[in-house]
Parts: C-alpha cells; sequence; structure tokens
C-alpha cells in the first residue's frame, strides 16, 4: 500500500518540528558545548543543515552531492541564526518537493553515488532517517546540559 503524497509530505514536515524544538531548549552558550572527543551542539546543527541542502538540491538536480558547506561557520553559535537559516531550508524543501507529482515521485531517479539510485519518495524517506540520526545525537547532548525536558524524552526517549 502507498502512503499518499500528501502523508509523506506532512511527514517530512514534522521532521522540520525537531531542530526547531531543540533549539528552543537551549542557549548561544550551550551551542559551544561539546561531548568529549566531538564536535560542538552547534556543529552538529550546522551538520544537519548542511546535510538538508544537499537534499534539497538532490530534488532539483536529481544528484545527491555531498559538497555543501555553510559559508557562515559562525551560524552554529546563533540560535537566531539557526533559527532563520532551517526556516530558509524548510520553505526550500517544500518548493522542491512539491514540484514532483505523485507519478513522478516513484518514476525519477536521484543518483546517490556510484550505482545507488532513489526515488525522490525514497530520498524523503532518506532525509526523514537523517532527521533521526541528528535527533539521537541532539538527545546525548541535551541529556549532558541536563536540558532534555519531559516533553522531549516523551518524544524521542
Amino acid at each position: 500500500m502507498t502512503v499518499s503524497f500528501a502523508t509523506e509530505l506532512h511527514f517530512l514536515q514534522m521532521t522540520y518540528g525537531v531542530p526547531e524544538m531543540a533549539l528552543g531548549l537551549i542557549t548561544d552558550e550551550d551551542l559551544r558545548y561539546a561531548l568529549p572527543g566531538n564536535p560542538t551542539l552547534g556543529a552538529v546543527f550546522r551538520e544537519l543543515g548542511e546535510v538538508q541542502q544537499s537534499y534539497i538540491d538532490s530534488f532539483k538536480t536529481l544528484k545527491q552531492e555531498w559538497t555543501y558547506e555553510h559559508a557562515d561557520k559562525d551560524v552554529e553559535t546563533s540560535k537566531e541564526k539557526l533559527g532563520a537559516w532551517f526556516k530558509h531550508l524548510n520553505d526550500a524543501m517544500n518548493a522542491a518537493v512539491v514540484a514532483f507529482d505523485n507519478a513522478t515521485l516513484d518514476e525519477k531517479k536521484l543518483d546517490r553515488g556510484g550505482d545507488f539510485m532513489a526515488t525522490p519518495r525514497e530520498q524523503m524517506q532518506m532525509f526523514g532517517d537523517a532527521v533521526f540520526i541528528f535527533t539521537g545525537k541532539v538527545s546525548a547532548y541535551l541529556r549532558a546540559l541536563g536540558k532534555a525536558t519531559d516533553q522531549w524524552k516523551s518524544y524521542f526517549g
């Protein structure tokens, strides 16, 4: 059974709330925190943004590139900058995805490198997986900072 495009788009849009929710729990100072042997929390957010841009571009070009780097590395030290950037990314993702119709979601092929080809529908699901990975990383930081709220824990464990 195939889920409708409207439903899939709704689930995709729900993933946008994860970084927003996490940003609401922390301060700019928290973005500078690093777990031993790991990047700062802000760098984890920047990495997700760069991954999201890669997915946006893949919907437009039908080729996954992993080379995008945000021009302003200071974005990872500011909740305000990160929030604005994610708003822009989410709007761009919506525009890129709705350019497909239900049929082309399964007919078009995106080159993810090597022999790995994916339909836009599969690509949407893989982006959701990337957000889940981000969620796990951020959960570790929030717990270490003592900022994992009951709501966060009820949503993500």
